[in-house]
């Protein structure tokens, strides 16, 4: 993070009075790639490990904050405290870097480092919960409409995947049936066909292609008229075919590194 505003859990740090300093001039660290763990095992009377994978650390990176148009008094120290030392995860986005998003939680212990005049600043560790950045989220919808020649609801759209951490990206979607059908959708970049039959109208089929889940809006997982193929995204340009009666939207956020 090079400039001093950012937006924390979707309040802009001017609205909070607070900007990120650098304590020294040089350079500086800016979150690219995490650590990364390697699994091994040594079994007896071998010269060499048996290597079996490798595991991505989380990111973490320390911001250091002042409050440059008014003092630090124990109230702004408090509405400080209150807005970055949360529960769970929450989004940071930098503003040199607003395609990026950082989902971060404050983990260090912090000193308010001062000159005794209600002037000075604090630095505050922060773990990510993931070992990379996220891009912008966005759901794109595609209807199914009816191709008369093909003598049913056929589309074909383009999927972006940004992704540049993984191969393959596994995507989220959420289908809404339109009237009793099958429903195919084929990606010709992978070649692969996933099929659901027997749907009925108004069902709502939820699909998370990362964990393997398949859920229907009645609480039912539905794998049964599933053909067991989850969907997955080269990185760049997918070109996706869907038929039924049917309206499909993904909810799309790729890993990223840069």
């Amino acid at each position: 993070m090079i400039k001093q505003n950012f937006t924390f859990d979707g309040i802009t740090s001017e609205s909070m009075g607070v900007s990120l300093v650098r304590q020294e001039s040089g350079v500086f660290g800016v979150p690219y790639v995490s650590s990364r763990n390697i699994q091994e095992d040594y079994p007896s009377r071998t010269l060499a490990p048996y290597f079996f994978r490798t595991q991505n650390q989380p990111l973490s990176f320390t911001l250091t904050f002042t409050c440059l148009d008014e003092d630090i008094d124990n109230a702004k120290l408090k509405d400080i405290a209150s807005w970055l030392f949360q529960g769970e995860y929450k989004p940071f986005i930098s503003e040199d870097n607003t395609d990026k998003i950082y989902y971060i939680m404050a983990t260090s212990k912090v000193d308010f480092m001062t000159n005794g005049f209600d002037e000075g600043y604090l630095s505050v560790t922060f773990r990510c919960k993931f070992p990379y950045a996220m891009s912008l989220a966005s759901t794109p919808t595609y209807d199914s409409i009816y191709d008369f020649d093909q003598g049913s609801p056929v589309t074909t759209f383009t999927i972006n995947n940004e992704c540049n951490v993984f191969e393959y990206f596994s995507p989220i979607y959420e289908i809404t049936v339109t009237q009793d059908t099958d429903i195919y959708i084929y990606n010709w970049e992978t070649e692969q066909e996933v099929i659901f039959e027997s749907l009925l109208e108004d069902e709502v089929i939820y699909v998370d292609n990362q964990k393997n889940i398949l859920l229907s809006d009645s609480g039912d997982y539905v794998y049964d008229y599933f053909n067991k193929e989850w969907l997955r995204l080269v990185q760049g340009d997918n070109l996706i075919e869907i038929g039924g009666y049917c309206t499909i939207e993904f909810y799309l956020q790729f890993p990223i590194w840069v």
